[in-house]
């Protein structure tokens, strides 16, 4: 009866001592080919989808009690993704600035272009799920990470807050201080009015 067994490195005793054309040597072989294939898939997956490396993100971002997102909800998130390398910036300028100033490193760089790039596609239009819809945030949190099943979710364009929907809130938080301020105004002169009115009947009495 074949042995169908999957080996790994864990079950293959004593591989140290195996003679270079024994079983358990390309047993070994084995092992090690398809791990490279499986690290190098695994590379080839995170290098060759940013998109998806985003959505999981934003899938785990969002608390699990909420049933949907609200708009200010998603700003929130996605100032936090554009922040989310702030950390590691810092730590590789102050590590370079020790001992002298040295040149930025390759990983500064690239961190560096890419805060740029994400910080302009917020600008003109940041695309993430819309985890403002129930559907598309059950069928994110139940994804597994496979890009062909990113199609069924309905993705989103974000902008920085010159969208009109902020741009309404803003004029909103606006008008209710001058509002406010008006009043108090009103207020005040009617008090300095009053005030005034009372020194004249003193006075002419």
């Amino acid at each position: 009866m074949p042995n169908n067994k999957r080996h790994t490195l864990k079950t293959i005793k004593n591989r140290e001592e195996c003679h270079p054309s024994s079983r358990k040597a390309r047993q070994l072989t084995r092992v090690f080919l398809r791990k490279e294939r499986l690290d190098q898939r695994s590379t080839e997956r995170s290098n060759s989808n940013p998109k998806a490396e985003r959505w999981m993100w934003f899938r785990y971002a969002l608390d699990e009690s909420l049933p949907l997102a609200t708009m200010k909800e998603m700003h929130d998130l996605v100032e936090m993704y554009l922040e989310r390398n702030n950390d590691e910036l810092a730590k590789l300028v102050k590590d370079r600035q020790i001992g002298g100033r040295r040149p930025k490193t390759k990983r500064e760089l690239l961190l560096l272009a890419l805060i740029e790039s994400e910080r302009a596609e917020y600008k003109s239009g940041f695309e993430v799920p819309d985890m403002t819809n129930g559907k598309t945030l059950k069928l994110l949190r139940d994804w597994d990470g496979d890009n062909n099943s990113m199609a069924r979710m309905h993705s989103i364009r974000i902008s920085a807050p010159t969208n009109p929907i902020i741009a309404d809130a803003t004029m909103e938080g606006v008008t209710s201080s001058v509002n406010a301020k008006t009043t108090a105004d009103a207020d005040a002169d009617a008090n300095n009015a009053t005030t005034t009115k009372s020194t004249i009947d003193a006075m002419e009495e």
